[in-house]
Order: C-alpha cells, then structure tokens, then sequence
C-alpha cells in the first residue's frame, strides 16, 4: 500500500507539472515562428523516443552534477521530464486542428490575449487535454527503468511488482497486476475516445 500510495503521489504531481508546463509550451510551439523551433519539438521529443534505460542512465548521470540526489524528488523530476513531451504532442496535435479564427473573433469581440486563451482556447482543447492526462498517468504509474535508476529506499508499485517476482509469482503479485492491469485499460480506453474527439 506504500509503493501505491507512492506511486499516485507521482504520477499526479508530475502529471500536473507536465501539464502545467505543456499547454503553455505547446501554445507557443503552435502560435510563433522562431530560429531553432524544428530543433526544439525534435529534442522535446527526445526522452519517449529514446529507450528508458537510455533516459534512466543519462538522468542518473546527470542529476548529480546538479545536486539533485537519488529520492522521490529526482524521480518526479524524471517522469516530468517524459511526460511533458507527450502532454505536448497530443496538445499541438489538437492546436493544429483549431480553427485559427477563433481567436481572431475573439480579438474583435474585444477579449484580451488571456481572455481569448482561457474563455475560447482552453474549452476547444480540453477533450485532449483530458486525454493527454490520463494517457500521462498510466505511463508514470507504469514506468520502471528511469524510476529503477532514480529511486533510493522507497519504493513505486512497479519496482515493488517486479521485487516481488524475483521471488516467485505470489498471490499478492497477481492481484495487484490484475488491478493494474484493469485500472490502465480503463484510463487507456478513455484517453482514445477523449482523442478521438478531437
């Protein structure tokens, strides 16, 4: 109960910290032109193109050069990594399916820039906002190799599973894989037909 309970206080931080950062982030990426955009979308996407352990060693790497050292805040910071390159794709996805005079109706109606962005922006992206959440809190709930090489004492119900079967498959193991197993196609389900909305 305390790698699940650790495991939600993950995957709900740092699914609103990838959020938080992603909306803005993809707003930007979709609103302006600049020198470097086609590099930047290529290096966000860098960390669910790259295999985890490839992200998992680098991380372990380089989070003590900044005197981050190995807890539940470096972890957080690693799945928040991850998880802010797809809260950005699905959401640019969904901007680039946005009629672009919305907003210019918006301006002449005379709303301000965050009048327009939160009372006509937000309510047309919100089924992918909805589904990028969802989709952003199975994949941390699920993640083993960054959380495996950033993780000290405690643990998350992965690396809890997978130390319960190097002992043998229990009871315990079974019933905690069915529940997972359930809970993730349910949000996986949802996270589809919030896309498919769009």
């Amino acid at each position: 109960m305390q790698a699940v309970r650790i495991s939600f206080f993950i995957a709900i931080s740092s699914t609103i910290a990838a959020l938080l950062i992603g909306i803005p982030s993809a707003y930007a990426l979709h609103k302006y032109n600049y020198f470097g955009k086609s590099l930047l979308l290529k290096v966000i996407l860098l960390p669910i193109t790259l295999p985890g352990i490839v992200t998992g060693v680098a991380m372990l790497s380089f989070f003590p050069m900044l005197g981050i050292p190995l807890s539940l805040t470096a972890v957080l910071i690693g799945h928040t990594t991850f998880l802010i390159a797809i809260m950005i794709t699905q959401i640019l996805a969904r901007f680039k399916k946005l009629d672009p005079y919305l907003e210019m109706a918006a301006f002449d109606l005379g709303a301000s820039p965050l009048q327009a962005f939160f009372k006509v922006i937000l309510p047309n992206i919100k089924t992918a906002i909805i589904g990028a959440v969802l989709l952003s809190l199975v994949l941390s709930m699920d993640e083993i190799p960054v959380t495996f090489f950033l993780i000290s004492r405690e643990n998350t119900l992965p690396i809890e599973i997978y130390g319960m079967m190097r002992r043998g498959i229990t009871p315990e193991v079974n019933a905690v894989a069915t529940l997972v197993f359930l809970v993730s196609s349910i949000a996986i389900f949802m996270s589809l037909k919030f896309n498919k909305e769009n």
